[in-house]
């Protein structure tokens, strides 16, 4: 996802994450700890942007 897409999309997706595992809290949202060299920087930076929120 983060090689694809714009930051927009980002955040409809991970709004769709948190909908969908984290309804009731205790959900931990992270990059899987490896971001690939073809990762948008603006798309981690709304991945970021949009979990700090």
């Amino acid at each position: 996802m983060f090689s694809l897409g714009t930051p927009e999309e980002m955040r409809r997706y991970c709004q769709k994450v948190i909908d969908s595992l984290a309804s009731e809290g205790g959900y931990i949202m992270d990059a899987s700890a490896i971001i690939q060299n073809d990762a948008k920087t603006e798309n981690i930076k709304a991945m970021t942007e949009f979990a700090r929120k």
